[in-house]
């Protein structure tokens, strides 16, 4: 979640928006609403609406993303966005500086947040974000096995999503 809150936040880095406006887009699915946003405004696309979706964020998400479109123009801004988004739907950043890869790493991560949520991820991610929300509900511990950062991921999301969810 501290990635798609950077997220947020590197949208308003310059623009003029009411402080109440960055929280309430800045969890849970609101938050993926903007990253859809921004894929739909950088890809020219129309992405699929998850079921939890917060139009106004998405809005936001469009609007940054044609900021994003600007400075990413061209094939290799395109391929290195396009190279961000596959990386962070597997959670596995290559560590690229690139403004372009790291706009669409964000938007990757805010896929995987969406299938995890809708169980349209792998098992282990469906498996750990089911019970990431079992263990919010019911104030069990962060399990102690060792688990891929992907899958910490989704736990993470499960666990953050019982709180935010309408």
């Amino acid at each position: 979640m501290i990635q798609i809150f950077a997220l947020i936040a590197f949208i308003f880095v310059g623009q003029s928006a009411s402080a109440k406006v960055l929280p309430y887009c800045g969890a849970s699915y609101r938050s993926d609403s903007t990253g859809i946003g921004v894929l739909d405004a950088v890809l020219g696309g129309t992405a699929t609406r998850p079921v939890k979706f917060s139009q106004s964020c998405y809005d936001l998400g469009m609007n940054h993303g044609s900021t994003i479109l600007a400075s990413c123009r061209g094939d290799l801004g395109s391929k290195s966005f396009k190279r961000g988004v596959a990386d962070g739907q597997n959670f596995s950043n290559n560590g690229s500086a690139d403004n372009c890869y790291q706009a669409g790493y964000e938007v990757g991560v805010t896929i995987l947040h969406i299938t995890a949520r809708e169980q349209h991820a792998d098992s282990d991610c469906n498996d750990y974000y089911n019970l990431g929300y079992k263990n919010a509900q019911t104030g069990a511990a962060e399990p102690s096995d060792r688990i891929s950062e992907k899958s910490r991921e989704c736990y993470n999301t499960g666990f953050s999503d019982f709180g935010n969810l309408p």
